[in-house]
């Protein structure tokens, strides 16, 4: 029987508590298809010890949320394969403890990364990366930040000029190559230095971030005051002092 008949109407918490395992009638687990985005949330925002120092309540759940029923609804559009078995692999096994750097996808063992959703693209074939574990390849292949179908591990770890990068698609281990940085659609483009002009479209070096007159400005070490994330060299900002974490942190969610 489905757990979510109603979405938003109910607190998020409470929506993301009630989807953690629905249950057949046989009593196996099961993650609907419609309730994917609610069930991808849960692990990395209701983890409150993670979050709660870092991000207003409810703000976390409600940017996750918008973020990953995009990348479903997308996923439905281009007809993708939808792979209960991964949603609950990566619910119930996933990199969620609040230990070390063990939250972020970057960490698992690549040969373990299964799809969420999956097209049929073939090896070296072009693909669209959808979101995190979703995207046009075949259901054992990954889309590399060169938008190309590539065995699991041996995906490029940097992206180059005009490809794929950071959180737009959840790409938070995919890093820019020197001299480039990720712009708000998520492309790797030509970075700002220091006192120059900066946009969303045009994003400032990794040692910088775009000030309040829109000059990048450079970043600050811990200890000094801050008012943002992006002021600090750890882009972690507690309590308006730049501070290094100590656990996973939720500024920018990712399953």
């Amino acid at each position: 029987m489905r757990s979510l008949s109603i979405r938003r109407v109910a607190p998020l918490v409470v929506l993301v508590a009630s989807v953690q395992c629905d249950c057949s009638d046989i009593g196996d687990p099961s993650i609907h298809e419609l309730d994917l985005p609610i069930a991808m949330i849960g692990p990395t925002c209701v983890l409150v010890e993670c979050c709660q120092a870092h991000v207003v309540d409810g703000d976390c759940l409600e940017q996750a949320l918008d973020e990953r029923e995009a990348w479903a609804a997308r996923a439905r559009e281009l007809d993708l394969q939808y792979e209960e078995a991964c949603a609950l692999q990566l619910y119930y096994e996933g990199p969620y403890e609040c230990d070390g750097l063990a939250q972020h996808d970057h960490y698992w063992a690549c040969d373990a990364v299964c799809a969420i959703y999956h097209g049929s693209a073939a090896l070296g074939e072009p693909c669209e990366l959808v979101g995190p574990h979703m995207s046009t390849c075949a259901k054992d292949l990954a889309c590399g930040p060169d938008e190309r179908c590539h065995a699991p591990c041996e995906v490029p770890e940097l992206a180059l000029a005009g490809q794929r990068c950071g959180s737009a698609l959840g790409l938070l281990d995919v890093r820019c190559d020197v001299g480039l940085a990720c712009d708000a659609e998520g492309r790797c483009v030509s970075a700002a230095a220091l006192g120059q002009a900066c946009a969303a479209e045009q994003p400032c070096d990794v040692d910088g971030y775009c000030g309040p007159s829109g000059v990048c400005e450079a970043k600050v070490a811990d200890g000094h005051a801050c008012e943002s994330h992006v002021q600090c060299l750890s882009s972690l900002c507690a309590q308006n002092e730049c501070v290094a974490p100590s656990v996973p942190y939720c500024v920018d969610p990712v399953l």
